[in-house]
């Protein structure tokens, strides 16, 4: 389909603004204009898939949502929650099982304004595993940023594995029944908390649903900040204002 003009953009942001959660404020209100800001992006022709249903869950937003790709003719592909592939540690079977069962059974919609971009999703199937690289493209997030989402939770893993480890004695079966347990395991040494500290750290770029790497934190030239740069103008080619920095839907 081919990109949508201003007044189509607006008009659009209006319908969309209608769908929020009763009584939506604070947190909640900002994560639903950051998700209409990411879905006009998309129409906007800023990046290639917009990603619905992983992160903020408002029902009607997904319903309405729907009903417009629909409406506007663009692709939608159902799937599974993707983790990129080569993104777990040198983890037991065990808790490498209990990682992917984190997201094992999500749902996705994966909207897509060309055909190609659409038979590209679709082609990851089932597995939901696409290679970092593919993933960063297809969201239109910085690559370096999408590998670094990775890398802090493969550093959080490794970190609460060990944590498990001190906690049990270092003994499998306890480790796995304190896993079942869900119990929160506190750190117990400065370098534990540190660890923790750094693999939780996240910093949104502005307008955007990307947590920066370091290096894009460091640059205001960098890839994640010009993607914020886009996301702020579009703001003000549709004339409403820069909304101060967006709220998060929580893209993983």
């Amino acid at each position: 389909m081919p990109t949508l003009g201003k007044p189509q953009l607006r008009s659009l942001w209006r319908r969309l603004a209608a769908v929020a959660p009763p009584g939506a404020d604070g947190a909640d209100a900002r994560e639903a204009t950051q998700e209409r800001l990411d879905f006009l992006a998309l129409l906007a022709g800023i990046k290639p898939v917009y990603l619905l249903g992983r992160g903020y869950g408002h029902g009607p937003w997904r319903e309405a949502v729907l009903a417009t790709a629909r409406d506007l003719g663009l692709h939608v592909v159902a799937g599974p929650f993707w983790t990129a592939a080569a993104s777990e540690g040198a983890w037991p079977d065990w808790y490498a099982d209990h990682v992917r069962a984190e997201t094992a059974g999500g749902r996705a919609w994966y909207i897509a304004r060309a055909r190609a971009v659409a038979d590209e999703v679709a082609a990851i199937g089932a597995t939901g595993r696409p290679t970092i690289e593919q993933e960063a493209r297809l969201l239109g997030y910085p690559p370096c940023c999408v590998r670094a989402h990775y890398a802090r939770a493969r550093a959080f893993h490794d970190l609460w594995l060990a944590m498990l480890a001190r906690e049990a004695g270092g003994e499998p079966a306890r480790m796995q029944a304190i896993l079942a347990e869900g119990r929160w395991i506190e750190p117990a040494t400065e370098a534990e908390r540190a660890a923790l500290d750094r693999a939780l750290a996240l910093e949104a770029a502005p307008f955007t649903p990307v947590d920066m790497c370091a290096s894009c934190v460091a640059d205001a030239a960098s890839p994640a900040l010009r993607l914020s740069a886009r996301y702020a103008a579009l703001l003000e080619t549709l004339e409403l204002g820069r909304l101060g920095r967006a709220g998060r839907p929580g893209r993983r």
